[in-house]
């Protein structure tokens, strides 16, 4: 089982982790609006432990549904054209598809609780680098 460390309630990390939780906890809303397939509870909570186990991360994603019922997380690099989009699907399943520097990457997973994953955290960090140099 993940560990995840409490940030102090003011730190820029915990900001956008709330604003990230919050978004999530939104989407039944968007999903009734737009018209869009229901989410399902265990897809939300693999989105919500996704995000609270990416908190070192230090792009905040912007967390909305699909029109295939699916909850996206995607991160993109204020600077570049590099990006991270990971997908939670109603079936348990999930994706993670990534464009950092001009490369494409993506893995698939069968089960949305192997994530985030070395892959995963991986594509983060390459795009941390891309977006601050590191």
């Amino acid at each position: 089982m993940a560990q995840f460390t409490t940030l102090p309630a003011d730190s820029p990390d915990a900001q956008w982790i709330a604003d990230a939780i919050k978004e999530l906890e939104e989407i039944d809303d968007e999903v009734t609006q737009e018209a869009l397939p229901e989410i399902h509870a265990d897809t939300k909570k693999h989105a919500r432990r996704m995000i609270l186990a990416l908190e070192n991360q230090l792009i905040a994603p912007t967390v909305y549904p699909t029109t295939d019922g699916e909850v996206a997380l995607y991160f993109k690099s204020p600077d570049t054209a590099s990006s991270v989009l990971i997908l939670v699907g109603n079936d348990g399943q999930a994706a993670c598809f990534s464009y950092i520097n001009g490369k494409n990457r993506r893995a698939r997973y069968d089960d949305a609780a192997d994530l985030p994953d070395e892959f995963v955290k991986a594509q983060i960090q390459a795009l941390k680098e891309a977006a601050f140099g590191e």
